[in-house]
């Protein structure tokens, strides 16, 4: 018991040293009240279980204020994936024949967020981050079929609209000045983030398909109803690695 009353005191008494080491030890070191960044690899978020909260990699720009000698506010805007056409094909159900179909999809991953960041032992700090991913827009058509020499074409359109995804996170991270001017960081963080909402519209031509509802139609009903494959809210890391200069 008394090893025990002994250890919590030397823990206690740590915690209070470092404390104050550490704050003493964050405010002799200067910093410049302007920090122009970026991340060539932008953020990377992973998140094994619910893959569609993965939100692609791209360049984001930081821009950091120094309210105080260690803390700072700033802007983050990763500019995200350019819009782009794709077509694909697979097998179809019957042999010797083909599916195709074209994809198209607005600007995607364009994330936008604002951070608190304190130094608290150096270059060492720590983080707060709030911010979205900006909704998009996905669109499928020309859905057609090739078989025998023949391309059957299917009257069908579907659009599936998706909202702003809002995340929050913490993180800890360092960020060295070099040359006086130069800066290099890295940070790791770690949060939660909304899966948003998608909003699905298919237009197709009743008559084409006998008054019953496409294929494409009843396979996503049967997978978000029935096996209950819905997006979720879960969480999440990012790492940034990021460069750039201090004035």
């Amino acid at each position: 018991m008394k090893k025990q009353k002994k250890l919590i005191i030397k823990i206690i008494f740590l915690l209070i040293y470092y404390t104050f080491v550490s704050s003493i030890y964050a405010q002799t070191k200067e910093r410049k009240k302007y920090q122009f960044l970026i991340s060539p690899v932008g953020f990377i978020h992973d998140n094994p279980k619910y893959l569609n909260n993965e939100i692609p990699s791209s360049p984001t720009f930081h821009l950091f204020y120094g309210i105080t000698n260690n803390l700072f506010i700033g802007l983050n805007y990763s500019i995200g994936q350019s819009a782009k056409q794709k077509n694909f094909s697979y097998q179809g159900d019957t042999l010797g024949s083909s599916e195709i179909f074209n994809i198209s999809r607005s600007r995607n991953a364009e994330i936008f967020s604002m951070s608190l960041q304190y130094f608290f032992w150096g270059d060492f700090y720590g983080s707060f981050n709030l911010g979205f991913e900006k909704g998009y827009t996905s669109e499928i058509k020309n859905y057609a079929t090739i078989s025998s020499n023949t391309i059957n074409v299917e009257p069908l359109n579907q659009i599936t609209i998706y909202s702003n995804k809002y995340f929050g996170n913490l993180g800890i991270g360092i960020k060295k000045e070099i040359f006086e001017n130069i800066l290099l960081g890295f940070e790791f963080q770690y949060g939660y983030i909304e899966s948003g909402k998608q909003n699905y519209h298919l237009t197709y031509n009743p008559e084409y398909y006998r008054w019953s509802i496409p294929s494409q139609f009843q396979s996503r009903y049967i997978n978000e109803n029935l096996l209950q494959n819905k997006t979720k809210n879960s969480d999440y890391f990012q790492i940034n690695v990021y460069t750039g200069i201090a004035l």
